[in-house]
């Protein structure tokens, strides 16, 4: 009761204190900083899971872009993605093309990896014709 009896003289300016405005003020204060850094962190590491030099298609890597200590609902929030289209896409499997796609994209980023980053789309192209017989032109520009 005593407690009571002080929070309303603080409320009403009678004591210094924190009115209970300003404490419910704070408690939404804390929990909007808490979103906020967790919005950034999960952008941190989209940014991070989309800009690997080894891009390899869904389902062959075994961590999402936000981890798996992240919730769904807020990762899909903040990329503007809706949770009922990202769990099916997650689940489905990798399509050929895609899969090819991924090794194309490695074995070019090994190619320039070997030439101490040095080569540049028309040399990368006439490694890859030559060396591997691979037909890329729709993948690789012909210089």
């Amino acid at each position: 009761m005593c407690a009571w009896v002080r929070q309303a003289d603080i409320d009403e300016g009678r004591e210094p204190g924190v009115t209970m405005d300003e404490h419910a003020e704070v408690i939404e204060l804390r929990r909007e900083l808490r979103v906020a850094k967790m919005e950034i962190e999960i952008l941190k590491r989209a940014a991070a899971f989309f800009a690997r030099e080894n891009i390899l298609p869904k389902g062959s890597t075994p961590s999402s872009p936000a981890g798996g200590d992240l919730p769904v609902a807020t990762c899909c929030r903040v990329m503007r993605v809706s949770t009922c289209g990202f769990y099916p896409w997650n689940t489905q499997p990798c399509s050929d093309r895609d899969y090819d796609d991924a090794v194309l994209t490695n074995t070019i980023v090994d190619i320039h990896r070997m030439s101490r980053r040095s080569y540049g789309a028309p040399r990368v192209h006439a490694e890859l014709r030559l060396d591997l017989d691979t037909f890329c032109s729709r993948n690789v520009s012909n210089g």
